[in-house]
């Protein structure tokens, strides 16, 4: 609102004008004044510095020959030094000594006097800072006269100090230093310096007497107009309340109300003062009543979103719960029925003991020592990651995998956890079951009439598994012969006959590798020694299952009963070997692929974590993560189904997959989370990359779904540093990149 002159108060209006003029010229000439005042003191504080710059320029001449003359006399090596470190320092060639002892060139002696000067900022030289201030051309003149003057005598006194470090030309270092020639010259140099500092003192003292004539000048003018103001101010009155529309107490008890947020109460504005403070204060009440309003609405929006939000955690397929930090249960969804047969109101009374089997207990109280450890340091904790085994209502147990993230409160602290546990106890009993099945086919192999043995084809060789018959046939312990190396010392110990036996059994093996095919290696008949010494016809059979040599041991001595034997475990090893062969590539695709989406899965990526920092520790080569999960994944599955976002999982691994190098190692992490492992890849690579996914992902609308985006965060391996740590940082960056507002590569 604009307050207008009235017409029929035109003296009043006057007056109020003539006020603000007289206060505006008021605070000019105030602001005049003090920047005198301050030109005044500038003055005086240039007059100091370039009086004491003049002074130690004079100070540092004496002093340099001080040294020089102390040197040339005492031979003190200490002397020469010093008159190095005082020419560098004033030449701008060393740091000066701080605190900044401008005006005491003598700081260099004494003992001690080389400890506990701490330098500070670059070196200046002595003459450029005596120009910064402000110099005249004859003022310049002098300087350059009395530089080049004390070049000349430093090069004398150079020439001396070096002429007395010789013990025989001392006599002479000292008439150069001491003589009149030496005396004449210094004084050519004090000349132009004492002029210097004559003519500054005349210019800055006059400067300073100009600044104070102008201060006085402006402190009158300040006095007129402050009594001219005070003069008018009375006058102003009558056309303040004009301007107020009411009385001062009546305007301070409407803002006092509008303050405390009264804004229902109507403003009641005089007849024609609506153009007046009072007018302006009604037309604000009104604003704010509107805005009040709308305020209001926002809040019951908030209600209805959280009631949506109660409404989907509600009906999750995951248990989702909440946590004080003392590990008591807050809250917990409906579906913890599902998991673990007991209702959330139940399972609000359970203590940790109840809830967890005593394994799991250790993991949980693990973490929550790490938590108040990290609330102790004045640090945000980090979240929990992993499988936790639960109690059921019927004394099973089921495993669960867990995500626990620490909520901050208003202040940032965290005041609670938040988390959600999936069932995996299918899994879990799969992998249980594909163990079991391997401790079977270990039996069965144990018992075999045939002798059986299991090397692992890695360096050294380790025979990782021999049968009762094995032992029976040689007469040799598993412990004997950990190592294929040591067999072969043992089953051949004349050493021609033993490089000759395994450079055929080396090429056989390595034949079998190249076919790719069955990896079955043709029987091949070998004369072996026994531990009693006797020596055996034997035949070795064997089939090369990806890193693992199984090979069978028929002992042909007596031919007749061997033809039958060989026959028949050789049956029984080929179907021990196929039988061991589906097992292991059961099993091996159990714990390494995950089954949704075909890729890794986050146990053989946590082991190949370990092989490849081994790798770039040893190589000091790059590595970098990139870990990433899908924007607003859980609205996806509770909009379209589980398996609408199931596809979603299948169709973004397949996508991300098909722009990774053939090198770089993807698994899914957790949900709808997956990490990528990009070997020999260094940070601003692995972030440019990262970009390029996230701009694929975004790029194609995915079926049913729609468009779909994804938050990336990503870090780069340091050397020493701890797997934790580094998956810390990767995901404190995921998690930046999500509340910075999400679709975006965050870096740590």
């Amino acid at each position: 609102m604009i307050l207008t002159a009235d017409a029929k108060h035109p003296p009043a209006t006057l007056r109020v004008v003539l006020t603000i003029i007289l206060l505006i010229a008021l605070i000019v000439s105030f602001w005049l004044y003090t920047h005198a005042e301050r030109a005044v003191q500038d003055a005086y504080e240039r007059r100091h510095r370039s009086l004491g710059l003049a002074e130690e320029l004079h100070r540092s001449s004496n002093e340099l020959t001080r040294m020089a003359q102390t040197f040339v006399v005492t031979g003190d090596p200490r002397a020469q030094r010093r008159y190095r470190e005082l020419l560098e320092i004033r030449d701008g060639q060393r740091p000066r000594p701080a605190p900044d002892y401008a005006h005491d060139w003598t700081f260099m002696h004494g003992e001690g006097a080389d400890e506990g000067r701490a330098v500070s900022g670059q070196g200046r030289a002595l003459l450029d800072r005596l120009h910064e201030i402000g110099l005249s051309e004859r003022e310049n003149a002098l300087l350059a006269e009395a530089k080049s003057r004390s070049d000349e005598l430093t090069a004398l006194e150079y020439k001396a100090m070096r002429l007395a470090e010789q013990a025989k030309q001392a006599g002479q270092a000292q008439q150069m230093l001491f003589d009149a020639t030496y005396h004449q010259i210094k004084a050519d140099i004090m000349r132009p310096i004492d002029a210097f500092i004559q003519r500054l003192d005349q210019r800055t003292g006059a400067a300073v007497q100009a600044a104070q004539r102008w201060a006085m000048i402006l402190r009158v003018v300040f006095i007129v107009f402050g009594l001219s103001l005070s003069l008018t101010l009375w006058r102003t009155r009558a056309a303040l309340r004009e301007v107020l529309g009411a009385s001062a107490l009546e305007v301070r008890d409407q803002i006092a109300r509008l303050g405390q947020g009264d804004f229902a109460t109507e403003i009641r504005v005089p007849s024609g003062r609506a153009n007046s403070v009072m007018g302006w204060l009604a037309e604000t009440r009104q604003r704010l009543s509107a805005l009040e309003h709308r305020r209001r609405e926002a809040e019951q929006q908030v209600q209805l979103s959280e009631a949506r939000y109660r409404l989907l955690a509600d009906n999750a397929l995951d248990v989702i719960w909440t946590m004080s930090l003392d590990g008591a249960i807050t809250s917990v969804s409906p579906a913890i029925e599902t998991l673990r047969g007991i209702t959330p109101q139940e399972a609000l009374q359970q203590s940790l003991e109840e809830i967890l089997t005593p394994a799991s207990q250790a993991v949980c109280l693990d973490y929550f020592a790490t938590l108040q450890a990290a609330i102790a340091a004045g640090h945000f904790p980090p979240s929990f990651r992993g499988e936790l085994e639960y109690w059921c209502r019927d004394g099973s147990t089921i495993w669960a995998n867990v995500i626990a993230l620490p909520l901050p409160g208003p202040d940032g602290a965290p005041t609670e956890l938040l988390g959600m546990s999936r069932d995996i106890n299918a899994l879990k009993k799969a992998e249980t079951e594909a163990t079991e099945r391997e401790r079977h086919l270990r039996r069965l192999l144990q018992h075999l009439p045939v002798a059986i043995s299991v090397v692992a084809m890695r360096p050294g060789q380790p025979i990782l598994f021999s049968n009762t018959q094995f032992e029976q046939t040689f007469g040799y312990l598993p412990h004997e012969i950990p190592m294929m190396a040591d067999w072969a010392r043992l089953a051949y110990p004349d050493a021609e006959e033993r490089r000759a036996a395994f450079a055929f059994w080396d090429a056989a093996v390595a034949q079998a590798s190249e076919r790719q095919d069955d990896g079955l290696l043709a029987p091949c008949e070998f004369q072996v020694t026994r531990r009693d010494g006797e020596v055996r016809d034997v035949v070795i059979s064997a089939t090369l299952l990806d890193d693992l040599l199984i090979c069978a041991f028929i002992d042909r001595t007596d031919r007749k009963r061997t033809e039958i034997e060989l026959m028949q475990a050789r049956d029984a090893a080929e179907q021990a070997n196929r039988a061991l062969q589906a097992a292991n590539q059961e099993l091996h695709r159990l714990a390494t692929t995950d089954q949704l989406t075909e890729i890794w899965n986050r146990r053989h990526f946590e082991e190949s974590v370990g092989i490849e920092t081994a790798r770039a520790r040893r190589y000091s080569e790059a590595l970098s993560l990139i870990l990433f999960d899908i924007d607003h994944f859980k609205l996806i599955n509770d909009t379209h189904g589980h398996q609408a976002g199931d596809k979603v999982l299948v169709t973004l691994a397949a996508r991300v997959r098909a722009h990774l190098r053939q090198g770089d190692l993807m698994a899914r992490w957790g949900g709808e989370e997956f990490v990528v492992l990009l070997p020999r890849c260094p940070a601003p690579d692995a972030r440019q990359l990262a970009e390029a996914l996230r701009r694929v992902i975004e790029a194609e609308p995915f079926p049913v779904v729609g468009r779909v985006t994804s938050s990336f965060g990503v870090s780069a391996y340091r050397l020493g540093e701890g797997h934790d740590a580094w998956f810390k940082r990767v995901d404190d960056a995921l998690y930046a990149a999500k509340t910075e507002g999400r679709n975006r590569v965050c870096s740590r």
